[in-house]
């Protein structure tokens, strides 16, 4: 049998040391994780081919065109994941470094939910505990997530450890008052639900995850016409309700442990054998 690497020679303590000096994000815990933009290669840089999952996105504008695309680690974020690939042992330690110790942040992308996911092992994705999701709302977003959503409840109910659900929930705001409801009771949240409203569909799918340690809601809010129609009333209500009546209904009838985020002055990073494969090649 070959000889086991130096660095298990080495004291567990210092092994960590290691780990977190090359999976270092300068002072940062947030892992940013976005579509790819431009066009998919068969193989990356370095002439191997990738093993990151392959999906396609609509466009959000008007064409609504469809295009291939895959996951990438956003910024000048220099970690060195290699280190993941040695052996399995140190694979074990690295992995939770990297995946129990950082806030995975997929913004506005949640079509790469899904992928990333599906690319880390079952033991891997068993470390995750803060991910943070920018959820499209109706009326506002171009094109509904409705199915990535869906998608993506559905992988957030198999993971064991999830300690925080970070949610930036996409709103719209009109330039003044508006002939009909301002905000949401919980009551009148309640009969939405009850009634299977559209607006609340993403809230029953939520309601599936029973493993979320603490839900944490922010209202990201656009701006909105003066609303009309039903649609769009229950739209600019329902968003002016966000950080208020939604969180003690989800708390109250719904059983989640949800609360305000902290504003980003306060810390909240809610904002507008996995290795080199994050990166954007």
């Amino acid at each position: 049998m070959a000889e086991d690497p130096a660095l298990l020679r080495i004291p567990p303590e210092i092994r960590i040391m290691i780990y977190e000096y090359l999976l270092d994000t300068g002072g940062s815990k947030r892992l940013a994780i976005r579509n790819k933009q431009g066009l998919i290669g068969p193989k990356s840089g370095g002439g191997r081919r990738t093993r990151r999952s392959v999906y396609h996105v609509i466009e959000r504008a008007l064409g609504k065109r469809s295009r291939e695309t895959t996951y990438a680690l956003e910024g000048d974020v220099q970690i060195h994941t290699a280190i993941l690939a040695v052996n399995r042992k140190i694979r074990e330690e690295a992995s939770h470094v990297l995946y129990a110790r950082h806030a995975f942040h997929f913004g506005d992308d949640i079509e790469a939910v899904a992928p990333f996911m599906a690319d880390r092992t079952l033991a891997t994705i068993g470390l995750v505990q803060d991910i943070t999701i920018h959820k499209r709302g109706p009326m506002v977003a171009i094109e509904s997530d409705s199915q990535s959503w869906a998608s993506t409840c559905r992988l957030l109910r198999t993971l064991p450890r999830l300690k925080t659900l970070r949610l930036a929930i996409e709103g719209g705001r009109p330039p003044g008052q508006w002939d009909g409801p301002q905000e949401l009771s919980v009551s009148d949240l309640r009969l939405l639900y009850s009634t299977r409203h559209e607006c609340l569909q993403w809230v029953r799918e939520l309601a599936e995850v029973r493993i979320i340690g603490e839900l944490e809601i922010s209202a990201n809010m656009r701006y909105l016409p003066e609303p009309k129609t039903s649609a769009t009333l229950i739209f600019a209500a329902f968003s002016a309700s966000i950080e208020t009546s939604l969180v003690e209904f989800l708390e109250s009838d719904i059983g989640i442990p949800a609360r305000v985020a902290p504003s980003p002055r306060q810390g909240s990073p809610i904002d507008s054998g996995e290795g080199t494969f994050w990166r954007n090649e």
